[in-house]
């Protein structure tokens, strides 16, 4: 097998300033992916060629953040994205009989998040927090399949479904000499 993977992305951003203290950015990719697959392998006996292209469907993944300056050392600020994650090759062909993978489709991700930053002790101590939540769709995970009919096992990706991550996260640093 040889595979050719072809992405292009095209991406913009705008900054927007909504109020004094209050940034906006806004900002998207568009995401075109293809898979040119040439099967090198001889015909006959039953096996079929599996030479083909394949073209995801091209997806706008868009992003904004809205960012606000409370104090000279403190921010807040509000996220969302959506991310796009195209099946790698290795997840493109199953590696134990070399077929095409036809069924497996780009991960999909849809993020929100809300945090603050802040500085103390004339920046020594730094403090970032925030909350986030993330719904990723089409999540893709291994399968393994038995071996019938004189055929070897084999494992694949499978797209397996929504998937939820939620969480918080806590950075605090401090330097003993400060700047």
């Amino acid at each position: 097998q040889e595979l050719k993977p072809l992405q292009l992305n095209v991406f913009g951003a705008i900054e927007l300033t909504l109020a004094k203290n209050t940034l906006m950015v806004f900002s998207a990719s568009a995401n075109f992916i293809t898979y040119d697959n040439e099967d090198l392998r001889a015909s006959g006996n039953g096996y079929i060629n599996q030479s083909g292209f394949r073209v995801f469907k091209p997806l706008v993944t868009p992003r904004w953040v809205i960012n606000h300056l409370v104090s000279k050392n403190v921010s807040v600020y509000s996220n969302y994205s959506m991310g796009y994650a195209q099946p790698g090759t290795n997840q493109f062909i199953i590696a134990q009989n070399g077929k095409v993978n036809t069924d497996v489709n780009p991960e999909i991700s849809n993020t929100f998040e809300v945090g603050a930053k802040a500085g103390f002790f004339k920046q020594a101590l730094n403090v970032d927090f925030a909350f986030f939540n993330m719904d990723v769709s089409e999540k893709l995970i291994t399968q393994t399949f038995p071996a019938v009919s004189g055929q070897t096992s084999s494992t694949a990706f499978v797209n397996a479904g929504l998937v939820n991550f939620s969480g918080m996260e806590l950075s605090m640093n401090y330097a003993f000499i400060p700047k």
